[in-house]
């Protein structure tokens, strides 16, 4: 388990330099004041090449084969993805609910305007909307007649 510069960590796993970084800042590759641990690099990349490579303790750390490696980095990358769609999902709800909230509180104005402006006048509700059909109907009746 030793220490390499990202220069070095990027030629022991075979990638540029600039796939290391982007692993780094991802936070899919840890680093220590600009250093990488072999041993990182062998968890996120598999079998390292090159000269001086300290191969793990197999006895601490079980060798696990590159095709379960692979896919078990690609079910992350699925579930990371998962996560995404679900916080969207989760926000465009939270949205919509707000919408929903905003209207039901504009209804809820409407039905008190509604409710104090025919106790100020002494009708109820229902005569209010008879009192509006006769004047559109007497409306009507005008029109017709001219």
């Amino acid at each position: 388990m030793a220490l390499v510069n990202k220069s070095e960590a990027a030629r022991l796993a075979s990638i540029s330099r600039t796939t290391l970084l982007k692993y780094i800042a991802d936070g899919k590759l840890s680093a220590t004041d600009g250093k990488i641990d072999t041993s990182e690099l062998a968890r996120v990349f598999g079998e390292l090449k090159g000269e001086g490579v300290q191969q793990l303790d197999t006895d601490k750390t079980p060798a696990m084969p590159m095709n379960e490696r692979t896919l078990l980095r690609d079910q992350i990358q699925i579930l990371e993805g998962q996560i995404r769609d679900l916080k969207t999902d989760r926000d465009n709800w939270r949205d919509k609910a707000s919408e929903a909230m905003d209207l039901l509180k504009g209804e809820q104005e409407t039905i008190k305007l509604l409710t104090h402006d025919s106790k100020r006048t002494g009708l109820d509700v229902g005569q209010l909307l008879a009192a509006g059909l006769m004047v559109a109907l007497l409306a009507l009746v005008v029109w017709l007649v001219r």
